[in-house]
């Protein structure tokens, strides 16, 4: 019996078993729980590998999450534009539950035991439901290429609350500039400000090349983006100041990995004493929105900004507009 056991991690005690190129997770508030929890799963994987048979004629042996991704990714996803958002939360995927797992292996438990991970590491509902649709893609073209048997049952959609949009505030942003700076990480502090100060996608940001600033325009071009293929949006000066530094650089103008990324923030979260699951990397791009509708800059402009593909996107900040329209209230009021 190959097994990983169980560990404590700041998510809580998980536990990670496999038997056969089967493998089972969870993630347990308590050790207790968690042993519990691996006896569970140690007599789940010796039934299924007393019951496994060949899935598919054609197959040899049974197709494997990485192999049945890798087959999705070169024909479901090979052509859309948001391929790599699509591959961030694929690896995520299969991070969790083992790039060597065998597909008809993983049953609802598993992927209820997912569901609740990324729960817990602050993921949104969207974002939870968006990394099931995922795999649920994989198993659907992997049953109608005939490689596994059949589809197991998805826990239930999150409920997506229509919630305001958290936005970092002036202390917030200069509280992990600080914390970044202070820890040796001023890469860091300069990718947060520089997707602060054009709106950018992390994708976006993290694909731009050092030829795509145009210092001379003051301008960053970035390619691909939902909205069109190609968008152009002007410099800020920090902006600016941080594009000139690293145009030394060949090739990508930022090293820091999301993951890398990520793993800073939320420790700066820690360190400052946020407690607000809301509050992510993406939230840069709320906030540069927020305060241009704050400014009453139109939304037309804000679309234009952001790269959105639809005023749709952008109406959510329309709330922010009004409130400069109250000096219409005062003329109508006076008498």
């Amino acid at each position: 019996m190959e097994t990983k056991g169980i560990r404590s991690t700041h998510r809580g005690w998980e536990v990670s078993i496999s038997h056969k190129g089967n493998r089972k997770t969870a993630v347990c508030k308590t050790k207790a729980e968690a042993k519990a929890k691996r006896a569970e799963l140690l007599n789940q994987l010796l039934l299924i590998s007393a019951s496994s048979a060949p899935v598919a004629a054609s197959s040899s042996s049974p197709l494997t999450l990485k192999e049945a991704a890798d087959r999705s990714l070169s024909d479901r996803w090979a052509h859309i534009k948001s391929k790599d958002a699509v591959w961030s939360y694929l690896k995520q995927v299969i991070d969790f539950l083992g790039s060597d797992t065998q597909l008809p292996g993983i049953d609802k438990d598993d992927l209820l035991a997912m569901q609740q991970f990324f729960i817990s590491t602050g993921n949104r509902a969207g974002t939870v439901n968006k990394k099931l649709g995922i795999i649920r893609s994989i198993f659907t073209d992997a049953h109608a290429d005939g490689l596994i048997a059949g589809i197991p049952r998805f826990p239930k959609k999150l409920v997506i609350r229509s919630l305001k949009d958290r936005v970092f505030s002036k202390e917030e942003e200069r509280a992990f500039i600080d914390y970044f700076c202070q820890s040796g990480r001023e890469e860091a502090a300069d990718i947060f400000c520089f997707l602060l100060d054009t709106c950018a996608r992390w994708g976006e940001g993290a694909k731009l090349k050092t030829w795509d600033v145009d210092l001379t325009l003051n301008k960053v071009t970035f390619e691909d983006r939902k909205a069109n293929n190609l968008g152009s949006v002007p410099l800020t000066k920090r902006a600016r100041q941080i594009a000139a530094k690293y145009q030394h650089r060949r090739g990508r103008m930022f090293d820091v990995k999301y993951d890398t990324m990520n793993l800073w923030f939320n420790e700066g979260k820690q360190l400052l004493g946020i407690d607000d699951p809301r509050l992510t990397l993406h939230c840069t791009r709320h906030t540069c929105a927020t305060r241009l509708a704050e400014a009453n800059i139109s939304l037309a402009m804000i679309m234009q900004y952001g790269g959105w593909s639809s005023l749709k996107s952008v109406k959510r900040y329309l709330h922010i507009q009004t409130d400069a329209l109250h000096p219409c209230i005062d003329v109508l009021e006076t008498e």
